[in-house]
């Protein structure tokens, strides 16, 4: 039988913060380093490479990482190697394809930088998975914290070495693959027995591992689009200021919700598996209305810090409308999560679908 509660959730929450916290702040000394380094053009081809690399994962990787979070508590041995070794593979190979389409700069040393750097982060993706739906939350946070520290310092040290987006990709790419290294040391599965749901047989993992994949996409175009259409008409530097103010928006209000919301969603999918999910769904619409409230209070505070601090940039522009769009997407995530327990994985890739088609338009405009 699976527990739940309030107090439980926002234990696992503190374990899982300083995953988040950590991570965090080193990727906002990481944006003012590189961007001091590198200058607003190389920067802006890093934030392209970056994009890529976080990108293409949740195309390539997201089915086995959604699927290894809803349904591994049921499975004895976990989610099986021959699931998630050709997704690892097709990674590498998209995301050199992926690079030499959509990044300004075609050369090989952009493309195998972006490569490795995508297939360490889909690993790391589908090793979170398995730590998460384990409800080993303490050693997901650790293995968090790794990636960012030695991904962080190596991608500097990349940086100041040879001062290309390239050499700072692959530094960060060799941070990643050590911290899954270390996160296969010691630890075992929390397995909580559920009597009446057998494992998942191949037709749902398909039908769900591919539904989430058209979601990943709708996510991957929400999240990133913006920068590519973005090149396509201006030039590279004012992409780097974008992006250099996007990430610390994204990061500033997506903190506190990322955490809870993490903690939360193994303990949902296993409730809904028990027949204990009523209990959840109050608990749920409050916290998705505190979220709410939370990041539009912290959209102001970005607007009204923007009008006195520009470090000699114009940001006000930018900083509104991105806070708004990453306010929606934050209160949004907690009702996915709830659409993923009642395995209807098919009408929220319709509903993410739209949205980025959507998306994609007003960017256009």
């Amino acid at each position: 039988m699976t527990r739940f509660s309030g107090r439980i959730v926002l234990r696992d929450a503190a374990v899982v913060a300083p995953g988040y916290v950590i991570p965090g702040l080193v990727s906002l000394a990481l944006v003012g380093v590189l961007f001091a380094r590198l200058g607003a053009n190389e920067f802006g081809l890093w934030a392209l490479i970056y994009a890529v690399a976080f990108g293409v994962p949740l195309l390539t990787t997201s089915a086995v990482e959604a699927v290894t979070l809803r349904y591994q508590h049921r499975e004895r041995q976990g989610i099986r190697w021959q699931v998630w070794a050709p997704a690892l593979v097709a990674t590498a190979i998209v995301g050199g394809i992926v690079a030499l389409l959509l990044i300004p700069e075609r050369t090989p040393e952009i493309a195998g930088a972006t490569s490795l750097l995508s297939v360490a982060v889909g690993a790391y993706l589908i090793r979170i998975a398995q730590l998460r739906a384990d409800l080993r939350f303490a050693a997901s946070s650790v293995a968090a914290s790794t990636r960012a520290i030695a991904g962080g310092l190596l991608a500097t040290i990349g940086a100041l070495t040879l001062g290309s987006a390239a050499a700072s990709a692959i530094g960060m790419a060799i941070g990643v693959m050590v911290a899954i290294v270390l996160s296969t040391i010691g630890g075992q599965r929390v397995r909580e027995t559920v009597d009446d749901k057998p494992a998942a047989g191949t037709a749902d993992l398909r039908v769900y591992g591919s539904a989430s994949l058209v979601i990943a996409v709708g996510l991957f175009v929400l999240s990133v689009g913006d920068r590519f259409v973005l090149s396509a008409v201006r030039p590279l530097d004012e992409v780097g200021v974008y992006a250099a103010v996007y990430n610390v928006v994204d990061l500033v209000i997506r903190l506190g919700p990322a955490v809870v919301m993490i903690a939360l969603r193994p303990r949902l999918f296993r409730a809904w598996d028990v027949d204990d999910f009523s209990r959840l769904v109050p608990w749920l619409g409050g916290l998705s209305g505190l979220i709410l409230w939370g990041s539009c209070a912290l959209s102001l505070g970005f607007v009204i810090v923007a009008r006195f601090v520009g470090a000699g940039v114009d940001i006000q522009g930018l900083v509104g409308p991105i806070a708004i769009g990453i306010s929606a997407a934050a209160v949004a995530s907690g009702v996915s999560f709830a659409y993923s327990a009642s395995e209807r994985q098919v009408r929220l890739a319709f509903n993410v679908v739209g949205c980025a088609v959507l998306n994609i338009g007003l960017n256009a405009l």
